[in-house]
């Protein structure tokens, strides 16, 4: 992508995350975000074909970086402890834009998206465990529960929550 295409794909993101961190996704317009942005509609339209597409394609890349950040997600049923460590360290390093992007009518899209990407990844490193109830119900149990434990308990240090989970998370390993 060349430098201009870039810096309006940038004032684009921009404009939205701002817009998004005052109102609900389905409150956005093309029009509001591109008034923010300085840009024109066309320009809008060469990046994302609506709001809806920007948001799921933050949404996607925001995944992938949390996934890339936590080195061996495929080790989730070697070292549950590990990997529910280094996945709330992608989630606190993250946690602005997480807030941001996955917030009221998307608020349950993170955690699906994360244990998409990490049973995608497991099952196609370790193909026998895609039928295997035990191990799929603990990874839907570790990312769900882990994350909606995590967010609704914020009020406490975020060591400790991440340590009672860690904790929790041996209880809930299927090997």
């Amino acid at each position: 992508m060349d430098t201009r295409k870039q810096r309006s794909r940038q004032k684009i993101v921009s404009a939205f995350m701002e817009l998004r961190a005052e109102k609900p996704l389905e409150k956005l317009t093309v029009t509001e975000l591109c008034k923010k942005a300085g840009i024109n509609k066309s320009t809008f339209y060469v990046h994302f074909k609506d709001i809806y597409d920007l948001s799921e394609r933050l949404e996607r890349e925001l995944t992938e970086s949390i996934i890339d950040s936590m080195g061996n997600a495929e080790d989730v049923f070697d070292d549950p402890a590990s990997f529910t460590k280094e996945m709330f360290r992608a989630y606190a390093s993250k946690r602005k834009i997480i807030y941001t992007l996955f917030a009221d009518s998307r608020s349950s899209a993170l955690p699906a998206m994360i244990e998409k990407s990490i049973k995608d990844l497991v099952y196609r490193l370790r193909p026998e465990y895609k039928n295997d109830v035990r191990r799929n119900v603990a990874l839907s149990y570790l990312i769900y529960g882990g994350y909606y434990a995590y967010i609704t308990n914020s009020e406490y240090s975020e060591e400790t929550v991440v340590d009672v989970i860690v904790q929790m998370t041996s209880v809930a390993n299927p090997n």
